[in-house]
């Protein structure tokens, strides 16, 4: 039966109110979300008088149907729990007669502070995770042994299996909504992969612990990786394996040096791991205030900007050259370009630089090329 009466105003209760405040200031107090459900359910047995209450999970019952029989001038009231990404859940009261619009109007009290109390409890959760997930990848770059093995053991990260440290870092200052938003979409892509990883983001950059138990996960995590910061034009850097609590800070550094690499040579985005870095491992460790031999940097900078003005690649063909020490069927069959037009880039170079190649130093000059492309000197091949 409904009830079809104008609805009760509810300082016709006082006793009611007079509850329905201190279930009010308990909700405010509690922190766990056991202990809120708990006082919600306690509470509204006191405020409108109910025989029972519970909380039914959001998607066990068909809510639509529950509401359909509950509600004033039935023995159930339900009322649904809203969160800010959806249904949290129903509170449900019970008793031998019916509910009135007064205990209707009552019970959507309860429902919003607890609402809202298990809102507040998850942020809360959430807050204390992440900066346990920071604490343990700040304690592992920076040798704090001791922390890093406490911090995962809370985490549930056990730190003698293998894992890598990788680091994400955005190419383009999108905004930090913008760099947020890919950090999270590339954090969920490669837990799917690899699950079980940690990870801490700031402005510049998200650093992972991934958890990989040998080659195959990290061929799978390498293969995620390349994809994940392309789509997102993300510079992205691993460790080798790394087992230990002691080995942390070795992989934060390999990481890092493997992300700066993937800056200086895959400008829209990529992935390096440390073990393919090649001579650039050891480059990126060189001092920022060191410099290579004075003509070499002129002649690099000299093809950077001949390459700049007429969109030509003579500085790509030097560094490919090199790398195939002198060899130009090799250099040719890399650029697919006939061994004729090589010796054109060849002599071309020779003329704007100064430089005989056959007289220099090759691997000097090479590794001058290298240092200047990692520091951002000449355009990115």
């Amino acid at each position: 039966m409904l009830l079809t009466h104008e609805p009760p105003r509810l300082t016709s209760r006082p006793a009611a109110l007079a509850a329905l405040a201190e279930v009010t200031r308990e909700l405010a107090a509690a922190s766990r979300p056991a202990d809120l459900r708990h006082l919600a359910c306690a509470g509204a047995q006191r405020v409108i008088d109910a025989d029972r209450c519970r909380i039914v999970a959001a998607g066990t019952v068909d809510l639509g149907a529950l509401l359909l029989l509950a509600g004033p001038g039935e023995d159930t009231l339900a009322v649904p729990l809203a969160g800010a990404d959806g249904l949290l859940g129903t509170l449900v009261a019970e008793r031998e007669r019916p509910f009135d619009t007064t205990d209707q109007h009552l019970l959507d009290v309860i429902a919003h502070q607890l609402s809202a109390g298990l809102q507040r409890a998850e942020l809360l959760t959430r807050v204390a995770d992440e900066q346990l997930v920071a604490d343990v990848l700040a304690a592992l770059a920076e040798g704090r042994t001791a922390d890093a093995e406490a911090g995962a053991r809370a985490a549930g990260l056990d730190l003698e299996r293998p894992y890598v440290i990788t680091l994400l870092e955005p190419l383009a200052a999108a905004g930090n909504r913008g760099w947020v938003e890919a950090a999270a979409r590339a954090e969920a892509r490669l837990s799917r992969v690899l699950p079980g990883l940690l990870a801490d983001l700031d402005e510049e950059r998200m650093r992972l612990v991934v958890p990989a138990a040998g080659a195959s996960d990290l061929e799978r995590l390498d293969a995620e990786l390349e994809l994940v910061a392309g789509d997102e034009q993300l510079a992205a850097g691993r460790s080798e394996l790394r087992r230990g609590a002691a080995a942390g800070a070795r992989g934060h550094s390999e990481a890092a040096s493997a992300a700066l690499v993937t800056r200086a040579v895959a400008p829209a985005g990529g992935s390096r791991a440390y073990g393919s870095l090649g001579v650039y491992r050891y480059l990126a460790q060189v001092p920022a205030d060191s410099t290579p031999d004075e003509r070499h940097a002129a002649a690099i900078a000299v093809l950077a900007a001949y390459d700049a003005k007429r969109r030509t690649e003579l500085l790509a063909t030097l560094e490919r050259h090199l790398g195939d020490r002198g060899a130009l069927a090799a250099t040719a069959r890399a650029l697919y370009i006939h061994t004729n037009t090589l010796r054109q880039r060849l002599d071309r170079i020779e003329r704007l630089t100064g430089l005989t190649l056959a007289d220099e130093d090759l691997l000097s000059l090479e590794l001058a090329l290298k240092l200047a492309r990692l520091r951002g000197t000449p355009a990115a091949a």
